[in-house]
């Protein structure tokens, strides 16, 4: 299983448009068989590096579970970096995998940046996937959600299953929020391993 979360700098139209194309690819990429996310961000990269505006990059997180090794992989292009919480530890795992942004330099650069990370997870790991809407929800007094009040509400929440634990991160940023309007939009995909 893969999963991808991506997001295109700006708003409007354009942005929309960017992120179509980008789904466009991606899925192009998946039929023609590639699986490794270094890979297709990279292949993703040299296109859109090719074709969007100077001011314009998309950021993305593209993670792959493989269930029968317990294993998964991870590549980040300047995305919030995914979140592995392991309940048997009562701690996150460091996910160190660094990488520019879609569009922003040509493949040598960005393929040089891009780095991997794989570990294993075992039964109960919750993991996170999340655009910076979440972490950079804002209240009236600008103070930002956070990524460590984030994290505090998985450890806190962590035996709910996803949907709930999901339902529970996006009420606590709408309390944080309170009457303050919407800065960014809200992405947000959590996986828990049952067995």
């Amino acid at each position: 299983i893969s999963i991808v979360v991506g997001d295109v700098s700006g708003k409007g139209i354009s942005a929309s448009l960017y992120m179509s194309r980008f789904q466009g690819i991606m899925r192009s990429l998946f039929f023609n068989g590639f699986t490794n996310p270094k890979t297709i961000l990279e292949k993703l990269n040299q296109s859109i590096f090719k074709e969007i505006d100077k001011n314009a990059f998309v950021t993305c997180i593209f993670s792959e579970f493989n269930w029968e090794n317990k294993t998964y992989s991870c590549a980040r292009a300047g995305h919030s970096p995914m979140l592995h919480f392991r309940p048997s530890e009562n701690k996150f795992l460091d996910i160190v995998s660094n990488g520019i942004g879609l569009g922003l330099t040509s493949s040598s650069l960005f393929n040089k940046n891009l780095e991997i990370y794989s570990n294993n997870f075992l039964k109960d790991d919750i993991f996170v996937l999340y655009s910076d809407g979440i972490s950079e929800a804002m209240n009236v007094e600008f103070d930002e959600f956070g990524d460590e009040r984030l994290a505090k509400i998985i450890k806190d929440n962590y035996r709910l299953n996803s949907k709930k634990l999901a339902n529970t991160v996006i009420s606590s940023i709408k309390q944080f929020v309170g009457s303050s309007d919407p800065h960014d939009d809200i992405t947000l995909a959590i996986i828990k391993i049952k067995n």
